[in-house]
């Protein structure tokens, strides 16, 4: 993986679809603005630079893209509404088409599995509700809320009704904090494979999902695509994979007594918990199919091609002037 030169992009010819992962594309080098609104303009004292000033990094780099871009055939896909909205606010791309493609899984490797048979496959006892947790790096990077979480399973650590809970935690976990977790806990480390990851989602009660800010979480998408309700806070693209109290909880608040609320409403009615798993998945059918993403992409394709043939813009690129 890598960055693209704003100058190398400028070099195509043909028209280009570019699928927003995050702010980079159209900000001064941030991933996530955090609160920051400088994309709106043109960048520069960015809070995210230990040396703030108007004509910092990331204005020079704002306007490395504003120039190499200004003839860019350039249509922006964006996985979810909330990024699409920044970018439309944003003075590099607000003028561009922007068309809202949600991310896809295969709901085919996805799906829910026998929970029994996948407890037992990772080791995790039947007879407890098991919160889930799954993040590359949840300790070094604070916009995935493991700050959040830890407050939050410190408060149901005391909660008399959740002594019945086990966390589960998967992805690169610090060693040296396993006997400080607040909770009971299995440490699952690295999961490979869609496969081993359906039955890790399939074998939990809820996944938490704390993001602070986030496009689409992937990890969400996946747990609910395998009937798992997904809890996390009401921020960035989570409303567009949570229904709140339909497949899941959010949290008004970004903190961990909100978070602990909407675990804990998640988990005290076994009735409501299978109606929540049943419309997890029922919501990752409707709108969640990587072959409705594919669908989309194409018909996308389709209509920038036709539009160019239509123009003449194909058949007029190579002209010679005069």
């Amino acid at each position: 993986g890598g960055f693209i030169r704003p100058e190398g992009l400028a070099r195509l010819t043909m028209p280009v679809v570019w699928r927003l992962s995050d702010t980079w594309p159209f900000s001064g080098g941030c991933h996530y603005p955090g609160g920051c609104d400088r994309f709106t303009e043109q960048c520069g004292e960015c809070p995210q630079l230990a040396k703030r000033s108007p004509a910092d990094r990331s204005r020079q780099l704002w306007q490395r893209k504003q120039r190499a871009w200004r003839s860019l055939d350039l249509t922006i896909a964006a996985p979810s509404q909330w990024i699409a909205q920044l970018a439309r606010r944003s003075s590099l791309f607000g003028e561009r088409p922007i068309v809202v493609i949600p991310t896809g899984v295969d709901i085919e490797r996805f799906r829910p599995i026998d929970r029994l048979q996948a407890r037992a496959r990772f080791g995790i006892p039947q007879d407890r509700f098991i919160l889930m947790f799954g993040a590359l790096d949840p300790e070094g990077d604070s916009r995935k809320g493991f700050r959040q979480l830890r407050a939050a399973l410190d408060i149901l650590g005391r909660d008399a009704s959740c002594t019945n809970s086990l966390a589960v935690v998967f992805g690169k976990q610090a060693s040296s904090d396993r006997g400080e977790f607040p909770v009971p806990a299995i440490f699952l480390g690295q999961l490979d494979g869609d496969d081993t990851l359906a039955a890790a989602y399939s074998a939990a009660d809820v996944v938490i999902v704390p993001s602070l800010e986030d496009n689409l979480p992937n990890v969400a998408i996946e747990a609910i695509a395998c009937g798992t309700p997904v809890v996390g806070f009401d921020v960035s693209g989570m409303p567009e994979i949570v229904r709140h109290q339909w497949n899941g909880y959010l949290a008004k608040h970004t903190d961990g007594a909100e978070l602990a609320e909407g675990i804990r409403w998640t988990l005290q009615d076994v009735n409501r918990l299978e109606a929540l798993r049943q419309n997890a998945r029922k919501f990752a059918e409707e709108h969640f199919d990587l072959r409705r993403q594919g669908g989309h992409y194409l018909a996308l394709y389709d209509d920038l091609l036709a539009h160019r043939v239509s123009t003449g813009r194909e058949r007029s690129r190579g002209m010679p002037n005069g």
